[in-house]
């Protein structure tokens, strides 16, 4: 089962890593998952932990779901915001999740970069 990471940056360019779960084919489709766009929903992270150990599990869910899908995990898209500690923001004050339609490279990397994401 083929997994990996890798990385984009953020403003500050620190990594805002991300994992592909799963091998893809043109026959799967693919599921992107995010977490802590807002940096102030700190569950977020424990939902998205659950979810990798899952994922990558024994179960025979779990394998069927790495059979038939590919899955794009995000597990901390403002890493910026949470590591100055904003709730909702990031280091531009732009709520990322109202930026998906025209992110800028420059001020919303790390949407940017996730929207270009191969699925």
């Amino acid at each position: 089962m083929p997994h990996g990471v890798r990385q984009q940056v953020s403003i500050t360019l620190r990594s805002c890593d991300y994992l592909t779960i799963g091998e893809g084919n043109k026959d799967k489709r693919a599921i992107l998952l995010t977490s802590r766009v807002h940096p102030g929903e700190t569950m977020s992270s424990y939902i998205i932990e659950y979810i990798i150990d899952f994922l990558l599990g024994n179960s025979a869910l779990a394998r069927s779901l790495r059979e038939n899908f590919v899955f794009k995990v995000v597990p901390m898209l403002n890493i910026d915001g949470v590591i100055i500690g904003n709730y909702r923001c990031n280091l531009t004050g732009a709520d990322l999740n109202r930026q998906w339609i025209e992110p800028s490279k420059k001020a919303h990397p790390t949407i940017y970069f996730t929207k270009q994401v191969d699925l």
